[in-house]
């Protein structure tokens, strides 16, 4: 688990923000883990979003099997 992706998770929980874009795509596809392991569903959907927004054909396999961890 990357230490971004606690530390996000964890600043969510206390402020109820979560500042993504000085996260890189491994530390945002473990707070996508964390959340779903956690029930945050906020944080789930919003990273789902998130990824959404991010994806092109040089991470579409990393973003897949990231998501494939989440079911």
């Amino acid at each position: 688990m990357p230490y971004g992706g606690l530390v996000s998770n964890l600043e969510y929980i206390y402020s109820g923000t979560q500042p993504q874009s000085k996260l890189d795509l491994d530390a945002i596809i473990g707070v996508l883990n964390l959340a779903h392991l956690y029930g945050l569903q906020n944080v789930d959907a919003g990273i789902k979003k998130s990824l959404l927004h991010k994806l092109d054909l040089s991470n579409v396999c990393m973003i897949l099997n990231g998501a494939r961890s989440t079911s």
